[in-house]
């Protein structure tokens, strides 16, 4: 199957953020601030001041969402 070469970095990229977005979640607390791998998850530490739905792990929509997403 061919893909364009903008087709094949979107792709690329995407899964990246998407992992990445997954794993912050499924990584919890370890994620979190003060956690292991804070440092891979910086940016979140702004993102959830405006989305509340990542700030806890009490929210199921966001588990399962990110469950849904490695799969």
């Amino acid at each position: 199957m061919f893909l364009s070469k903008f087709n094949y970095i979107w792709l690329v990229v995407s899964a990246t953020i998407v992992i990445w977005d997954a794993s912050y979640v499924l990584l919890r607390p370890h994620s979190l601030k003060g956690g292991l791998y804070e440092h891979l998850y910086a940016p979140y530490q702004i993102y959830i001041k405006y989305d509340t739905l990542y700030a806890g792990n009490d929210d199921l929509f966001v588990v399962i969402q990110s469950w849904l997403n490695v799969f």
